[in-house]
């Protein structure tokens, strides 16, 4: 059942943030959600402002309607709403004629969450979910270490020496240097956006310019994957909600990867957990790591399933239409296929288009 009145916050925040909550007293640890998108469907105008209204009850958030200013992130929305704290809704509206529903894409950036109570943020989703059907495309968890146990130096050795599981590849490294070139900002990011995860370390004082003092630990979980960490999260009891929601987010960021030395034996679960690494399980718990069926295939390869199957019959029909009619024809198609594009769609292109996110404020 959803709450009409806005809740109170339990307690004051317990970072600069607003949002953290900490594992246990005295923790140097903290976590929270750090970006929140997905879709819903609706029927009426009247139920996405009242879904809309509903979001702001909870996060402060107000909006902005902008019917008929276009825009498109992975398919084309007809409509856009701005809020004023950086959060984005994007939406079609329903087609009587075709029995359509209306459509809504919601994204909340790291920028929109700054500030709101973590307990804000689960009763959102508890009633998003719950009464709109939200299908979460994409969710981060941030888990900020103040020790910054955790150097650049370490990651570095034990990605040269190939001493982690979890993602096959290594990691993709971006650093910055001061005007000695010494480093003085870094990030090790495991995975990519077609994937069903993406996790990162990186120095949050020089991304933050001091703001927050940190190295950060972000899962970024994707689709039926993120739909999973949200749906388990969004089940704790209101009762336990501060002791078991911080310990739930935090084991499922530290489960996406373990930093193990190599030896010669082949099962992983028998090799040591460097002691850095370990360091972190002790205060968190030893990781809890969700699985979903394998994707996937590339843009290469999809390249080569056009010009095998398609462009003979696409070559085909420009000879019985001719090419005016033919380029006519193939422009439409274009456009119907962009409305039905799905949420793996979008994940595709937004991985070979190297965008930050799929669709930000």
């Amino acid at each position: 059942m959803l709450t009409q009145e806005r809740p109170k916050c339990d307690s004051a925040p317990l970072s600069n943030t607003g949002l953290d909550s900490h594992l246990v007293q005295n923790s140097s640890l903290s976590v929270k959600p750090d970006w929140i998108q997905g879709t819903f469907r609706f029927d009426t105008l009247d139920e996405l402002h009242l879904a809309l209204n509903f979001v702001g009850e909870y996060t402060n958030e107000r909006w902005v309607f902008y019917p008929g200013r276009g825009r498109f992130c992975g398919k084309q929305w007809n409509n856009s709403v701005q809020g004023i704290n950086k959060a984005i809704a994007l939406y079609n509206l329903p087609d009587q004629e075709d029995g359509r529903l209306g459509h809504c894409f919601l994204s909340f950036p790291a920028t929109a969450l700054n500030g709101i109570d973590i307990r804000d943020v689960w009763r959102m989703m508890l009633g998003l979910v719950g009464r709109w059907k939200f299908r979460t495309t994409r969710f981060d968890v941030a888990l900020d270490d103040y020790a910054k146990r955790i150097s650049y130096q370490m990651l570095e050795e034990a990605v040269r020496s190939r001493n982690y599981t979890g993602f096959r590849k290594q990691p993709k490294r971006t650093n910055s240097y001061d005007k000695n070139g010494n480093i003085i900002g870094w990030t090790f990011s495991f995975g990519n956006r077609l994937s069903d995860r993406v996790f990162r370390f990186y120095d949050k004082a020089t991304e933050s310019d001091g703001e927050i003092d940190s190295v950060r630990m972000e899962a970024e979980f994707h689709d039926e994957l993120a739909q999973k960490v949200v749906a388990e999260w969004i089940e704790i009891e209101p009762e336990s909600f501060d002791e078991f929601s911080p310990m739930y987010l935090a084991n499922v960021v530290v489960g996406c990867i373990t930093f193990v030395r190599r030896t010669k034996d082949k099962n992983v679960s028998r090799m040591p957990v460097l002691d850095w690494w370990q360091d972190i399980l002790n205060e968190v718990g030893e990781g809890i790591r969700h699985t979903v069926k394998a994707v996937k295939t590339t843009f290469e390869e999809k390249k080569k399933w056009i010009d095998k199957g398609v462009f003979p019959t696409l070559a085909m029909f420009s000879q019985i239409m001719g090419m005016k009619e033919f380029f006519s024809y193939v422009n439409a198609g274009l456009k119907r296929g962009q409305k039905r594009f799905t949420d793996y769609h979008l994940a595709f292109i937004d991985h070979y288009k190297n965008q930050d996110s799929l669709c930000s404020a």
